[in-house]
């Protein structure tokens, strides 16, 4: 598989088979109690039956029922709970580990469950009012008054619910010793010594990075980690133990001069250091799988041979499909090993002398990595990081040295203060380093580069066959790279069919989000904000893009959040070209995020007036700066299809005055009415007799107080509270659907 010249055949490469063959197995057998339940499980035990006559799959496959049984969903027993409506409730519960705290915010995450019972909550414990480096940890018993939130929603998306609770108003009964207690303990003491030794901003990112301890690390360094694709390295991963253990394999090859994997001590105090590590960063499934994984390799070395690939990655997946089967559906699960594979098909077998070799070497691993893992980046997020394939090998000696350093530095603290003060200063240079190498990748272009399109199931999968023959057909590194792009092109390629022209008033409760998508396909955003949920927009968004991932223009109304808001997520999932802003916003938090995020700002003067699109054009009230953020509101004008549409945003008296003096509004068809349907009558009343709107729309979550008088001047009106998103056709037809209604009658011709 893979095979280069001179290369290692698939069973020498990736046997033990039958191990491999079990890792797959079960592996698939998860995938289907997950996703089909009991047919799943039906299906892995016909399997079992039909190729037990097989001697040499029989106990592979066998293993595939009793996995399918535990990956079954367990009863739900949050929903059984009966779960109290938000507001006040009373606690009484064990904290389950590990035990993770914002030294920041000062503020502890635990989950909670009662005694005898399995349905557990997530619990956010305040801790500024009390000095508690040790307040809470796994086995206490706590008791008191706590805040429970929407639990509702996040039962309904398959979270646990969440509680929030005071430290000081909490009777705490310490609980038993365990390993649990003692890992969470060192955890903490060893983050406190780092915090003590390092400047602030070093420490909040060595914490995190070496010790998986939640911080308030910078939100622009972990948006640069996202663009280049590096966002593994920010948090603890199996990543990490790897470079732990190299560390220590280097070390001892220096002391020792010997062959680390040939040393008995060796092997010991690795996997016992390991271990250790594992416990103290809370086992999170990643570095049990890089745990499980070292084992291996230190039991074949003791043995005096070599594990393959394939058993390194089997034996894992096994692990993971019998203890957390839950994770074998998870981004982080599919992508570690797809990057594994990655490495593996770009092993060269033999010993990699001289320094250019081994350049060469590093990149080709760090691209096939990149290849590997690029299919599964761009449908989970919808982008890939070409840069990872430079990152990664700059940053992985940075990543080791400061786990080195970091683990040493905290423990001289601890043990020996007077060597921490010196180890401290080599640390907080490479961190310092580390978070300078990595804005300056984000900053180079394609950093990321996002998907233009969701492509359709039929489209991926016809891509993957595609693949899958290729592969059949050129079994080698070229044709696993093409592979790897082929399966990548439907994200780019408009396969499906176009978006219809149209209008969509996006139903978001209190906020509002218009998107118009044009003749050619161009879209232009009007607003993205909810007032309770800001995701909730950027979720709504998305939906009503059909698809696609980009939007040329984008134009922010005015600062407030149930306008704006949304903007920030939405930049996670579609790419935005231009943003179009009213001068208030030029210094504002959202411009700087948008420009963060590689957008093109386009500023509107008062009284400004500026062509998007053919048809399309934005106008900016000539008010001083003054006046109400409100009235400075930026407009919307379209004109296509046969229909003009404008869009006040929260408008009020000053800017309509202004709107109706020097914006051309006359044989308006369809009149999104201001401030979500609120306003003073007088100036909406003058609005609408300019206007003269067939359709009078509202984007609220109640009915609004002026919809009877934008009836009784001659308007229909719809409102996203009862009709849900709106569709105003711009194909020609006129036509306006509902999301919760039946279509309506085409709006009537405007007078000319």
């Amino acid at each position: 598989m893979f095979a280069p010249r001179p290369g290692l055949s698939l069973e020498q490469r990736f046997g033990p088979l039958p191990l491999v063959v079990a890792a797959i197995a079960v592996t698939l057998a998860v995938l289907a109690a997950r996703s089909c339940g009991v047919l799943g499980v039906v299906a892995a035990g016909l399997a079992v039956l039909l190729l037990g006559a097989n001697a040499r799959w029989r106990g592979p496959f066998a293993l595939a029922f009793p996995a399918a049984l535990v990956a079954l969903p367990a009863p739900q027993h949050a929903h059984a709970a009966r779960w109290p409506a938000e507001g006040p409730v009373r606690i009484a519960a064990v904290v389950l580990g590990p035990v993770r705290r914002d030294v920041d915010t000062r503020r502890l995450f635990v989950w909670l469950a009662a005694p005898g019972e399995s349905a557990a909550l997530l619990a956010v414990v305040n801790t500024r009012a009390v000095e508690a480096p040790d307040a809470l940890l796994p086995g206490d018993r706590v008791s008191g008054l706590g805040f429970l939130r929407d639990p509702e929603r996040r039962l309904a998306t398959g979270r646990a619910p969440i509680v929030e609770l005071e430290l000081a108003a909490l009777r705490i009964e310490r609980g038993p010793p365990s390993p649990a207690r003692l890992a969470c303990h060192a955890r903490f003491r060893l983050d406190d010594a780092l915090r003590a030794q390092l400047a602030p901003a070093d420490a909040r990112l060595v914490a995190q990075l070496v010790l998986g301890q939640r911080s308030d690390v910078d939100d622009g360094l972990v948006e640069a980690h996202r663009a280049t694709g590096l966002a593994h390295l920010l948090a603890v991963s199996g990543a990490h133990a790897t470079l732990l253990a190299f560390l220590l394999a280097q070390g001892y090859a220096l002391l020792r001069g010997k062959e680390p994997f040939r040393a008995r001590g060796y092997r010991r105090v690795a996997t016992g250091l390991l271990i250790v590590y594992g416990a103290i960063v809370g086992f999170e499934a990643p570095v049990l799988r890089a745990i499980a994984a070292w084992l291996l390799l230190a039991l074949a070395g003791a043995h005096g041979r070599r594990a393959t690939i394939g058993a390194t990655l089997a034996l894992p997946a096994l692990i993971t499909a019998f203890a957390a089967p839950q994770e074998v559906l998870g981004i982080g699960y599919c992508l570690s090993y797809a990057a594994v594979i990655g490495l593996a098909v770009a092993y060269e077998p033999g010993r990699v002398t001289g320094l250019a070799a081994r350049l060469v070497a590093v990149c080709r691993a760090s691209l096939f990595a990149l290849l590997m893992t690029a299919p599964l980046t761009l449908c989970w997020f919808g982008q890939c990081a070409p840069w990872t394939l430079l990152g990664t090998p700059l940053l992985a000696p940075l990543v080791a040295l400061m786990l080195g350093l970091g683990l040493a530095t905290a423990l001289g603290e601890l043990v020996l203060p007077a060597l921490a003060p010196l180890l401290a200063a080599p640390l907080g240079l490479t961190a310092q380093l580390y978070a300078a190498t990595v804005r300056a990748l984000a900053e180079l272009p394609g950093a990321p580069i996002r998907a233009l399109h969701e492509p359709a199931a039929a489209g991926l999968l016809a891509a993957l066959l595609g693949a899958i023959a290729l592969l059949v057909l050129r079994p080698s590194r070229a044709g696993c790279a093409a592979a790897c792009v082929l399966v990548c092109l439907p994200h780019f390629l408009p396969l499906g069919s176009r978006e219809s022209p149209a209008l969509r008033l996006v139903e978001l409760g209190h906020g509002e989000a218009a998107l118009v998508t044009l003749q050619d396909g161009r879209r232009v955003l009007f607003d993205c904000g909810a007032a309770s949920d800001p995701t909730r927009a950027a979720r709504a968004v998305r939906e009503v893009l059909d698809g696609a991932l980009h939007v040329e223009h984008a134009v922010l109304s005015h600062p407030d959040a149930d306008h704006v808001a949304g903007f920030v997520p939405l930049l996670a999932q579609v790419a935005i070209g231009t943003a179009w802003l009213p001068e208030l916003l030029r210094e504002s938090p959202i411009a700087r995020q948008l420009a963060d995020a590689g957008v093109a700002l386009r500023f509107v003067p008062p009284g400004g007036e500026t062509v998007l699109e053919t048809g399309v054009v934005v106008w900016a009230p000539p008010l001083p700066l003054d006046a109400p953020s409100n009235e400075q509101s930026l407009w919307l004008r379209v004109d296509h299809g046969g229909l003009r549409l404008v869009l006040p945003a929260d408008a009020g008296s000053l800017a309509i005055g202004s709107a109706l003096a020097q914006f051309d509004l006359t044989q308006t068809d369809v009149l999104v009415l201001p401030h979500h349907g609120r306003g003073l009558p007088p100036s909406i009343a003058a609005l609408l007799d300019a206007t003269r709107p067939s359709l009078a729309l509202a984007s609220c979550n109640d009915d609004p107080p002026l919809a009877a008088l934008a009836r009784s001047k001659g308007a229909q009106v719809l409102t996203t509270h009862r009709c849900g998103t709106l569709t105003v056709r711009l194909d020609g037809s006129r036509r306006v659907t509902t999301a919760r209604e039946a279509p309506l009658p085409p709006l009537r011709e405007t007078r000319r």
